[in-house]
């Protein structure tokens, strides 16, 4: 069974202290539960209350130009999408949370860079994240 952990339930669910959850730690452990985290929970959630009003009051973008040869023939390469940068990183409850999540095996599902917002460089690397059926939006996206 394929299960998706919200913000709600995931950071219970993989603090080790907890043994409400044990049951579910140990069907991820079988392999009777596949689970998954959505990447918004980082690039929202990961921001401390006291810092959201500010932080949330003007997204940053990233704008990059280049010139790229293809066929022989050179072509303006524009990619715009939030500054990664600028996020402040995860907490360090949460960063232990997330260690201890990626552990048992989950797998961080793709979500649009909402309203471009940054995502923490915890979760840059794309090995952590689900593996993209063919035929879906990053591969449409990808020029020939």
């Amino acid at each position: 069974m394929r299960v998706s952990f919200d913000s709600n339930a995931w950071e219970k669910i993989f603090d080790p202290t907890d043994r409400d959850w044990t049951s579910i730690r140990a069907a991820l452990a079988t392999n009777q539960i596949t689970g998954f985290i959505s990447e918004a929970s980082f690039r929202i959630e990961a921001i401390r209350k006291s810092e959201r009003t500010s932080y949330f009051a003007e997204p940053t973008m990233q704008m990059q130009v280049s010139v790229v040869e293809r066929n022989g023939k050179p072509h303006i390469h524009m990619t715009m999408g939030p500054d990664d940068a600028r996020h402040p990183g995860l907490p360090e409850v949460q960063s232990a949370k997330l260690k201890s999540a990626l552990d048992a095996g989950i797998r961080l599902m793709r979500t649009a860079s909402w309203l471009g917002l940054p995502r923490p460089a915890e979760i840059g690397d794309p090995a952590l994240f689900m593996q993209a059926a063919h035929g879906d939006s990053d591969a449409r996206a990808t020029p020939d």
